[in-house]
Order: structure tokens, then C-alpha cells, then sequence
């Protein structure tokens, strides 16, 4: 049996944008294409309207193939258009989705 480690990356950037890549490690040196790794990431946003757009759109115009890429946006109960702008920046892309949470959770 081989294991493949998960690997984590979090980057912090401007405005408390959150950024979590999360891929396995392909233990063999391929740099093929079908041999590169899955990658998600994870953009948690709240009330971000005037920087999602450009954070996602860098997300999608770096070179990693599409087929190996899932970009999925938490926005977590904005009170401004985040969600509507990152859907917008987003467009049509498979690989994408903006996921609005609303429910709260306390722990009092």
C-alpha cells in the first residue's frame, strides 16, 4: 500500500481573506498533466465585495489545469454583495461554487 500525505497550505491575504490549499502529494517526480494532484481551494469571505473579485479572478487565470482545480467560496453571512460578486467573478466555471452560510453557532 502506498500513502499519499495530504498536504496543507494556508495563506492569509488582504482584508481577512483566508486561503486553504489542500492537495495529495504525488510521490512520483511526473510532470505530466494527468499526474498532477486535485487541488481545492477554500476562500472564506466576509464582506468582501471590494476584494473577491480580484482575489478570484487570480485564481482562475494562474496556469494549474482547470480539470485538476476546485475553487469554493464560503461567505460567511456578509452584509454587502460578497456573494453576488464572487458568483459574477466566478461565472460559468465547473470547478467553482460560492456557498453562503447563514447559520451561526454559538457556543454560550
Amino acid at each position: 500500500m502506498i500513502l499519499y500525505p495530504m498536504v496543507m497550505v494556508v495563506l492569509v491575504i488582504e482584508s481577512d481573506i483566508l486561503l486553504i490549499l489542500l492537495w495529495k502529494k504525488n510521490t512520483k517526480a511526473n510532470h505530466l498533466t494527468e499526474n498532477l494532484p486535485i487541488v481545492s481551494v477554500l476562500v472564506a469571505a466576509r464582506n468582501e465585495e471590494s476584494n473577491i473579485a480580484l482575489c478570484l479572478k487570480s485564481l482562475i487565470n494562474q496556469n494549474y489545469p482547470k480539470e485538476k482545480l476546485q475553487i469554493l467560496v464560503g461567505d460567511d453571512d456578509s452584509s454587502d454583495d460578497t456573494d453576488i460578486v464572487a458568483k459574477k467573478a466566478l461565472g460559468n466555471y465547473t470547478f467553482s461554487e460560492v456557498i453562503r452560510i447563514t447559520k451561526s453557532i454559538s457556543h454560550q
